[in-house]
């Protein structure tokens, strides 16, 4: 039986060692673009999970650093602006972790 690959993308699937102690997952964002992209046509779910399991690592990669939370909330794009709320969501949780890099954070 052949092997359905599912529609979503997982930013966990491959990482590697950058300039800093830190581990940086390259397909990240492109996994939450192709995630936000499902979550605009509709799907929910596992898609909404893995946008969510990709904050840590967007923080990590300084991605709201170049865009704010805020600025991914703006504009008329639903999946956009839920990575802008998980995202927020994420600094108020972990606040004492010291998240920079944003205006929210």
């Amino acid at each position: 039986m052949p092997n359905k690959q599912s529609p979503y993308i997982s930013s966990s699937a491959i990482s590697i060692q950058v300039n800093t102690p830190k581990k940086i997952q390259p397909n990240t964002l492109a996994a939450v673009l192709h995630n936000v992209e499902l979550y605009n046509k509709g799907q929910r779910g596992k898609v909404e999970a893995e946008l969510e399991a990709a904050i840590p690592h967007l923080f990590k990669a300084g991605a709201f650093t170049l865009f704010s939370p805020e600025e991914w909330m703006a504009g008329n794009n639903p999946g956009r602006a839920l990575v802008g709320r998980l995202a927020l969501e994420y600094v108020e949780t972990n606040s004492w972790l010291g998240i920079g890099g944003c205006s929210a954070c």
